[in-house]
C-alpha cells in the first residue's frame, strides 16, 4: 500500500507514546511493566521505523541520554537525577532524510 507519494517530503512530530530505547528513560528497569516501555510497543515502534522512517535524534545523537517529557515540575530537568523519557519523536521519511537540512540543528 502507497500511502505518500516518492517525492513527496514527510515529517512526523509528536508525543508517540513509546520509550523506544533504555536510552530514552531514566531508571528504564522500573517501567518494564508500563505500556509505554513494553517489548511488543517497542518492537511495533521498531517495525514502523523500519518502514523506511528516520528518527531524527537518534539518527543526530545516537548514543546520548535524550529526554523529552518530565512527569516532574520544570526544575527536575535541573535535577542530577534528571528523571524523565523520550516519548516525544521527530520521523522523517527517506525523502526528508535525504536533504539533511535538519541536521543542522544538531
Amino acid at each position: 500500500m502507497k500511502i505518500l507519494e516518492p517525492d513527496v517530503i514527510a515529517l512526523l512530530v509528536g508525543d508517540f507514546n513509546v520509550m523506544p530505547t533504555a536510552l530514552g528513560v531514566y531508571k528504564p528497569e522500573r517501567w518494564i511493566a508500563d505500556v509505554l516501555y513494553r517489548s511488543e510497543v517497542r518492537q511495533a515502534n521498531s517495525d514502523f521505523i523500519e518502514q523506511g522512517w528516520t528518527d531524527a535524534i537518534r539518527h543526530l545523537h545516537p548514543d546520548e541520554r535524550i529526554y523529552t517529557f518530565w512527569k516532574y515540575p520544570p526544575s527536575a530537568r535541573s535535577s542530577p537525577a534528571n528523571r524523565a523519557s523520550a516519548t516525544s519523536a521527530l520521523v522523517l521519511n527517506a525523502t526528508a532524510s535525504i536533504f539533511g537540512w535538519w541536521e543542522s540543528f544538531a
